[in-house]
């Protein structure tokens, strides 16, 4: 039984793929995840895998770290198969392509970097994460 007929399970594929969630990530950063669960049924404790790709460069640094923080606290919910990937820029935080950069940047926000690369000096970070360890 999926989340669309009430049984509290997770939504299937194919209802997902219909669903969308229209808002501006500068004034919702911080409160994305909740809005998916609550109006496309995100199911927080399902493996989750978050993709971000050419969307930070449009952000303001303060909304670019709260969507990370929030992502780092709906992979710490979720089982340890969910994670991160991100096709993107860190500017301002992280302007290089040395991983102890990225590192340095995420690992505060809640989010362990497993693979790192980049392309034009650092300019597009490529990066697969998880939750970091709770302490």
């Amino acid at each position: 039984m999926d989340a669309a007929d009430g049984g509290g399970g997770a939504v299937r594929a194919a209802d997902a793929a219909r669903r969308s969630l229209g808002c501006d990530l500068n004034a919702a950063a911080g409160d994305v995840f909740a809005q998916l669960q609550s109006q496309c049924g995100l199911v927080p404790d399902a493996p989750t895998l978050v993709v971000v790709e050419a969307v930070l460069f449009y952000l303001s640094p303060p909304a670019k770290t709260k969507l990370l923080e929030e992502t780092a606290a709906l992979l710490a919910a979720g089982p340890p198969a969910s994670g991160l990937v991100l096709t993107d820029n860190l500017a301002p935080f992280v302007r290089g392509p040395m991983r102890p950069a990225a590192e340095g940047y995420l690992q505060p926000l809640g989010l362990a970097l497993d693979e790192h690369s980049t392309l034009w000096g650092g300019a597009i970070q490529f990066v697969r994460a998880r939750a970091a360890p709770s302490e």
